[in-house]
């Protein structure tokens, strides 16, 4: 039995380079390079035939190690030769091996959070119908040639802002001035030019991607109460935002919140300030990273807007407005940066079924771009003057506003350059010329064709 145990315990230790002697069973380690550890094992006892394994577990137990152990050898270092200690001992881990350094792995920078801006275009004065000429019966079947109700009636809602609607679609928002009540009822407004506008004619503003309709003017209330609400209540229903008249339209888009909010502008008094005042401070208080205002007022026909106007405009500025927007005279007036905000004072016609042939059928698009940004959070970002005629056509007026290039649309950008010249700090139309200008010769390339 001696001799069996002696030559297991041989195989078991010579693969370590372990020369063994035994001696009434006990064990002694002669080479002076190496030690004994033991760990858990994976043997286990058994009352069944033994295995090899078993055999040698139990040689373990009558030699005083614990069974379900292994042996495991650890080489020393040099230290551990020069002092005579092991070196995993001197550390205080006399139980574990040493360890290998391991090389941290390096951290992968998160990738750059995708930007987050708006882009929202503003339009002029819209007149989805016709006014009533005086002594005219009104007749709400009646289609007169040549206005507004007969070019819908002959193309549909489509047709009005065909020539502008990529610009439109490609925005995140697109804010008019709705000027004329959308309602069945007869005009009561006593007026020289009471308008009214078909609620079916709504499908115009759903089929060109406009999200936001001021109602502040001195035409939203020729039908009465009953036609203003008509036009509230027709608005809410097809998810189209309202400013103006006490309605202030508030939505996120794109991590951004924006407000826009309307007043008439016509009697600039202190009342009108305070409400300003308030309003912006209450949209701001709600969260609002940007917020722009819409004024209806002024006298008509003018290019260079009053000091009353300009006064009130400003105001709105220095209470906390990122944008001011101007609409009433009917023409176009100069864009002011004022304390680094813009300010466009008139905006034009746009879509004006209220007027057949106007003399003057220029008009623009103005577009701001509001960015989140690393030291100013939300900020204005970008701007963009698109020159445009309230028509397709020079000889009258057919409601179908489109871009101008060329000529014609380097006409519309220097007067707007011009009447911007009175300010202190006047728009910069040079970026504006220079999108004109690259689209000119896209156009003669293509017609090189």
């Amino acid at each position: 039995m001696k001799t069996f145990k002696s030559r297991l315990l041989k195989k078991l230790f010579t693969a370590a380079g372990i020369t063994l002697l035994l001696g009434s069973f006990s064990l002694t380690a002669l080479a002076e390079d190496v030690h004994i550890k033991v760990e858990e094992g994976k043997f286990a006892k058994t009352k069944t035939k033994l295995t090899q394994e078993q055999k040698a577990d139990k040689i373990k137990a009558d030699l005083g190690v614990q069974p379900n152990k292994k042996v495991k050898v650890v080489k020393k270092s040099k230290d551990s030769k020069n002092t005579g200690k092991d070196v995993s001992a001197q550390s205080g881990q006399t139980d574990k091996p040493i360890e290998q350094p391991t090389t941290p792995e390096t951290p992968v920078a998160p990738p750059p959070p995708v930007p987050q801006s708006i882009v929202v275009s503003v339009a002029g004065d819209c007149t989805m119908g016709s006014y009533l000429e005086e002594g005219q019966v009104f007749d709400p079947e009646y289609r007169e040639p040549g206005s507004y109700e007969s070019y819908y009636s002959a193309y549909g809602p489509t047709y009005f802002f065909k020539n502008v609607k990529e610009v439109f679609e490609k925005d995140d928002f697109t804010w008019i001035n709705l000027e004329g009540p959308l309602t069945n009822n007869a005009p009561v407004e006593i007026k020289t030019f009471p308008i009214r506008c078909h609620p079916e004619e709504l499908n115009t503003l759903k089929a060109s991607s406009v999200e936001v309709c001021h109602v502040a003017n001195n035409h939203i209330y020729d039908c009465g109460w009953d036609g203003f609400n008509d036009t509230v209540n027709i608005l809410n229903a097809n998810n189209i935002g309202i400013s103006g008249e006490g309605h202030k339209y508030t939505t996120t888009k794109n991590g951004i919140k924006i407000s826009f909010l309307g007043y008439t502008s016509f009697a600039a008094n202190s009342e009108l300030y305070d409400m300003i005042k308030k309003d912006i401070e209450d949209v701001r208080k709600a969260g609002s990273n940007v917020v722009m205002v819409q004024f209806h007022g002024g006298e008509e026909r003018i290019y260079y807007p009053p000091a009353d106007q300009r006064d009130v405009f400003r105001y709105t500025i220095d209470s906390g407005a990122d944008v001011v927007i101007g609409a009433h005279p009917h023409v176009m007036q100069g864009i002011e940066m004022y304390h680094g905000k813009p300010i466009c004072y008139s905006m034009g016609n746009f879509s004006f079924g209220a007027n057949w042939n106007p003399v003057d059928k220029d008009t623009f698009i103005y577009q701001a771009t509001f960015s989140w940004t690393k030291d100013k959070g939300v900020a204005l970002t970008g701007q963009k003057v698109i020159p445009c005629r309230i028509s397709s056509v020079t000889y009258r007026n057919d409601f179908c506003p489109t871009i101008l290039t060329g000529a014609e649309g380097e006409s519309v950008l220097a007067r707007l350059q011009a009447y911007s010249s009175i300010f202190e700090v006047p728009y910069d139309f040079s970026a504006d010329f220079k999108d004109l200008y690259a689209a000119n010769a896209q156009t003669t390339a293509n017609n090189l064709q």
